[in-house]
């Protein structure tokens, strides 16, 4: 598998208090944000959190559409990119974890979200690689 670089950025004011966790590799890279449900009096929402999974690939990601990247300069690869996500496998699968953590997160934390970007970017760019 290529070599990641794992990043985690905290939330802060300049990211509207969205935490990012990255991991960048050699064809593309993948990342993980959550972000705190908004307070809106007479909602009440299960989650602590929102947010997705976000896969970023220098190639085309799929045969439909018109084969043009989806963002001309990726903020996470620095060039052209395809884009790909899931909202429902951060909801089942990564908020349940971080709802009752503590911040700043503890390592434990970081540690598996590390697992999750490199499971993540070894089944989408591996498996393109054996293609």
């Amino acid at each position: 598998m290529t070599s990641l670089t794992f990043n985690y950025i905290p939330a802060s004011e300049e990211n509207r208090d969205t935490h990012t966790w990255t991991a960048v590799g050699e064809n593309g890279g993948v990342h993980i944000w959550a972000a705190p449900q908004p307070q809106i009096e007479g909602h009440y929402w299960p989650e602590k959190f929102y947010g997705g999974i976000e896969i970023h690939s220098k190639t085309r990601l799929y045969e439909f559409g018109d084969g043009k990247p989806d963002h001309d300069k990726c903020w996470l690869l620095g060039c052209a990119c395809y884009h790909d996500g899931s909202s429902l496998y951060f909801s089942e699968q990564i908020e349940p974890l971080i709802r009752h953590a503590e911040h700043p997160f503890a390592d434990h934390i970081h540690e598996y979200m590390n697992a999750i970007l490199a499971d993540w970017y070894r089944d989408r760019f591996n498996r393109e690689a054996a293609e």
